[in-house]
């Protein structure tokens, strides 16, 4: 795996990879074959699942299927072209598309990749689907180690993890430890401007109520 990644990150900065089918089949394939993924089984590895059956132009990029017999989606990843995950609106629009690819069909963990960037979301969780996710990397991160990334993708999206049920109970835990973070940035501000109109007080007293 970690052979893998560190060729997928030469070629993520030389920008070899042109379009999104390139980074399906450079990135996306490769890697689900070093998670033990069968990609030569279009049963397990489906490509363009109708995951909306009145929809029939819409389509998710890959759909991974434990057992194709009980025809129960596990995990689905929508993948993009290097670079159209960001900006923002980007971001929301592919969110909204995963967030429409689980209404009838609802995989357990769904993901959004450009190939650089990797994005994980627990689908069954609450509220909004863009507060969904509970862990992304970027594999162009310089302080990203391919351990850390090669731990993060075999965690969630390994064949292994997701029939042990452990990528979805760890999911979990991951997304508890988010919304925390998010309930501190959204303080930060408060925080930071009770302690300019209050000297005395430290930001982190501010921020602690």
């Amino acid at each position: 795996m970690k052979d893998a990644l560190q060729d997928i990150v030469v070629r993520l900065k030389d920008n070899q990879y042109k379009n999104e089918e390139h980074i399906r089949l450079g990135v996306v394939y490769r890697l689900l074959r070093e998670l033990d993924w069968d990609i030569w089984n279009p049963q397990e590895v489906f490509t363009e699942f109708q995951a909306i059956r009145r929809e029939d132009a819409t389509r998710v990029d890959v759909a991974l299927f434990l057992n194709p017999l009980l025809r129960r989606p596990d995990v689905f990843i929508e993948v993009k072209a290097l670079g159209r995950l960001m900006p923002v609106q980007l971001l929301d629009a592919a969110e909204i598309q995963l967030r429409n690819y689980n209404r009838d069909n609802q995989a357990a963990i769904s993901i959004l990749t450009d190939g650089r960037y990797w994005r994980f979301y627990l689908s069954n969780a609450s509220g909004e689907f863009s507060r969904r996710w509970f862990e992304q990397i970027d594999l162009l991160d310089v302080e990203l180690s391919m351990g850390d990334a090669e731990l993060t993708l075999d965690a969630f999206l390994s064949k292994a993890a997701i029939r042990s049920g452990m990528a979805e109970e760890d999911a979990k835990k991951y997304l508890k430890r988010t919304d925390v973070e998010r309930i501190m940035f959204d303080a930060l501000p408060v925080a930071q401007r009770d302690a300019e109109d209050d000297p005395a007080i430290s930001l982190v007293d501010c921020f602690l109520t």
